[in-house]
């Protein structure tokens, strides 16, 4: 009997131990497979209406925010904002143009975004057609930290040009929800807007409005 209970706390023990070596090769491979997930994301800096979280998130659905340090916000220098860039239709969209002047800033939204769906965010920035992509360093305002993130300027910058009333409020309630400073955002609130005769597209950007 002695030699049988033995035996089966022998048995006993090596589950014990096999368990525990499955534990540990489970959370080893998680922690790789971590590793493997943070380099294959990239970051978007927003300054536009695609600052609107649902926005963004319905165009790359692993985009997640990343939050700035208390009471500040993400921005770049040497650039401004406006409604620079010309669609199809003539209306204004949101661009920056770089002036090289330190005090000029663009403030918007820092998302952390799947590698394998920058193809979705290409095509829904028009991305060879009418924008371009360009390498940028964001700034956390109030600590200075700084992150490369990637962005979409236009191609050829107007001037004069009026967006749409749903695109510039897409813009400034993503500036709102976002916590943008209020006279950045009064700012972009005096830019003139007009009506979209297009009511299936204006029905369908209006849909992120609260």
């Amino acid at each position: 009997m002695h030699r049988l209970d033995k035996k089966e706390n022998e048995a006993e023990e090596n589950k014990r131990i096999l368990s525990e070596w499955n534990k540990r090769q489970i959370r080893n491979t998680y922690k790789f497979t971590s590793k493997i997930v943070d380099n294959e994301k990239f970051l978007y800096f927003a300054y536009g209406s695609n600052m609107l979280v649902e926005k963004l998130k319905s165009r790359c659905d692993s985009g997640k925010k990343i939050t700035p340090s208390e009471n500040s916000q993400h921005m770049i220098r040497e650039h401004v904002f406006g409604f620079y860039k010309k669609s199809k239709d003539g209306s204004g969209k949101g661009d920056i143009k770089k002036t090289g002047k330190f005090d000029d800033k663009v403030y918007g939204v820092l998302f952390s975004i799947d590698k394998n769906q920058k193809i979705r965010l290409d095509q829904a920035e028009g991305l060879g057609y009418g924008y371009e992509e360009k390498s940028i360093v964001v700034i956390d305002e109030k600590t200075g930290e700084e992150k490369d993130a990637k962005t979409y300027f236009a191609q050829n910058h107007y001037s004069g040009l009026t967006p749409y009333d749903w695109y510039k409020r897409q813009t400034v309630q993503g500036a709102k929800d976002n916590d943008l400073p209020e006279k950045y955002i009064e700012k972009i609130e005096a830019v003139p807007s007009k009506s979209d005769d297009d009511d299936e597209r204006r029905r369908r950007e209006e849909r992120y409005f609260k």
